[in-house]
């Protein structure tokens, strides 16, 4: 099984600079990612719209992004009024992607294998399989897919996750609010 956990426009990690290394930007990312996916008729992809799509009820939402583009036997999209938890979800499942959401640093302490398709605040910290093209992203999904990570990567990668946690979230002290483009750079660490 295979989850994907779609960010929304505003979520504080859209804020980093350049977020959009692979992909022109988040909606792409989705409908790329689920273009791709729908060849594999061997697994079930399950989306989970972000929690907060709930509280805003976005037009734009991707319930609505999905509907409008596909229907795919394999693929279970959920309401995003669901109470289902994610973490249940994340734990169920065999492989995450995201974009640049913070569930990926933390699915990877679920011992989980992320594949990531932006530049989040753990990209590039050998947490999650951060790609630098299109090609890399696809290829990383594939192996995956066919191939389970070998449980000593999954420890390596939750042990700097770790690690990162730490930083994150009790270490560094983030000014809110967060300015645009700057949330992970030296000016906000002071």
């Amino acid at each position: 099984n295979i989850l994907i956990l779609p960010n929304v426009a505003w979520d504080t990690t859209m804020l980093i600079e350049k977020p959009n290394i692979i992909f022109k930007d988040h909606t792409e990312w989705f409908l790329e990612t689920i273009n791709f996916l729908k060849d594999f008729k061997n697994i079930n992809v399950i989306i989970r719209p972000h929690p907060a799509e709930k509280i805003f009820n976005c037009a734009d939402n991707v319930n609505n992004l999905y509907k409008k583009n596909f229907e795919i036997e394999n693929f279970y999209i959920l309401d995003q009024l669901t109470s289902i938890n994610t973490y249940g979800l994340v734990d169920a499942c065999d492989l995450i992607i995201i974009y640049t959401s913070d569930i990926g640093w933390e699915s990877t302490l679920r011992n989980k294998p992320v594949v990531s398709g932006g530049k989040g605040p753990s990209w590039g910290k050998n947490i999650t399989y951060d790609s630098k093209s299109q090609n890399e992203y696809y290829s990383v999904i594939k192996r995956l897919i066919y191939n389970k990570c070998p449980k000593e990567e999954l420890f390596q990668r939750k042990s700097l996750a770790e690690k990162f946690m730490l930083l994150y979230m009790v270490k560094i002290f983030h000014k809110f609010p967060f300015p645009i483009g700057s949330f992970w750079t030296p000016e906000t660490d002071d």
